[in-house]
């Protein structure tokens, strides 16, 4: 299942898809508007997302 958003609705929806129904959950958020076009490995369970 993939989740897109950074706000509070995208991040609870996310937990409560691999909590409660047990759904491997992808979470993509927008890239900050100042982050590096290659972005550097991001931290486990949180990938960087950019559109352009």
């Amino acid at each position: 299942m993939i989740v897109c958003g950074d706000d509070a609705l995208a991040h609870r929806l996310a937990r409560e898809l691999h909590e409660v129904y047990g759904e491997r959950v992808t979470l993509l958020v927008p890239a900050l508007p100042d982050a590096p076009r290659t972005p550097p490995a991001a931290p486990a369970g949180r990938s960087p997302c950019s559109a352009g």
